[in-house]
């Protein structure tokens, strides 16, 4: 599993599942959240992490592979490979998962078994 990332890093993210429920909570009450910025992140782990989460997932053994983001051809991806690299995101998790329970907050370990099932 190739990441221009260290590979104990803590890379922070968001499901596709938890954006969903976000953005719908947000069209049931619109009002509570006009004019309210809020950082959204589903997880917190590092590149190992994922690969032992894929390998249980998926019985076939993962590891993390880190590389320098200075070999990404793309201006805009190295860059953003370098910012998660050196600072990352910096969402409060605990807070906003006990701010909004009902989102359900998939981890990364969760979203793999239920996707990578062997």
């Amino acid at each position: 599993m190739p990441l221009a990332l260290p590979a104990e890093k803590p890379l922070q993210q968001l499901s596709r599942q938890d954006f969903g429920r976000f953005v719908a909570m947000l069209f049931d009450a619109p009002s509570g959240f006009a004019g309210r910025r809020i950082d959204l992140a589903s997880d917190e782990i590092t590149p190992n992490a994922m690969a032992a989460a894929v390998t249980a997932a998926t019985g076939k053994q993962v590891h993390a592979e880190s590389y320098d983001p200075e070999r990404i051809s793309s201006p805009d991806m190295r860059a953003m490979f370098t910012f998660l690299g050196d600072r990352g995101y910096e969402v409060d998790i605990p807070t906003l998962h006990r701010r909004f329970p009902d989102v359900g907050w998939q981890s990364f370990a969760t979203w793999a078994a239920e996707a990578l099932r062997r």
